[in-house]
């Protein structure tokens, strides 16, 4: 009896898990998972966020928090600026709590007005698109197309403001690791020139001490 051939839907799904099965086996359980599928790419795989880990996945590929830089949203119709908030904004600190609402959901149906309008004068849609910076001389930046205008505009748009929204939290954590090493660093220089003080004797031990609690503390 001939074998008949696995449909490729279940063949896509059978290396699906037994990749997602690799990932959480190395990474632990996804803190985050945002699914990416419309119906410009209805088997796009969903991008996944491992917190402790500090590790995201998407396009087969995986990246360390810290390698992002900047996260921008594209619009190539409207042109709509949603560049990353910065550490000013109020991030949440769980990737799993980001906000899920802002600019892009709120008025989502003038938008889609809008641009049915401007898709019947030129023919083109929205084509959402988030250029992701990342810090590489060989790729700094990496496109994540969310979709086009359609009948799931509204939840592309939604996903899109998702995916920006955990962005945020991780460029606003890089960000104040990264002001926090600069203050460390900079600390420990004014240790070393009060030490060289007290070596010269223009100090006391216990000037010197006293210094460096107050710097510390």
């Amino acid at each position: 009896m001939v074998q008949k051939p696995t449909p490729y839907r279940v063949r896509l799904h059978l290396q699906w898990q037994e990749l997602y099965d690799s990932l959480v086996s190395k990474y632990g359980q996804p803190t985050t998972e945002i699914n990416m599928k419309n119906s410009y790419s209805p088997y796009a795989k969903p991008m996944l966020f491992f917190e402790k880990a500090n590790v995201v996945w998407f396009k087969y590929r995986c990246f360390d928090f810290n390698e992002i830089i900047n996260c921008t949203l594209i619009n190539n119709l409207t042109s709509v600026d949603t560049s990353v908030p910065d550490s000013e904004s109020g991030a949440s600190s769980e990737l799993s709590e980001a906000n899920v609402s802002g600019v892009l959901t709120e008025g989502a149906e003038d938008e889609n007005h809008v641009t049915k309008k401007a898709t019947k004068r030129s023919g083109v849609g929205p084509n959402l698109t988030i250029v992701l910076t990342i810090n590489s001389i060989n790729e700094p930046e990496i496109n994540i197309h969310i979709g086009k205008f359609g009948a799931g505009f509204s939840k592309n748009l939604i996903v899109a403001n998702k995916i920006m929204s955990v962005m945020g939290v991780i460029i606003h954590r890089n960000e104040k690791l990264a002001s926090q090493a600069v203050s460390a660093s900079m600390i420990a220089d004014e240790i070393m020139k009060m030490h060289k003080l007290k070596e010269l004797g223009a100090i006391t031990e216990e000037e010197f001490q006293q210094s460096k609690r107050k710097l510390m503390s």
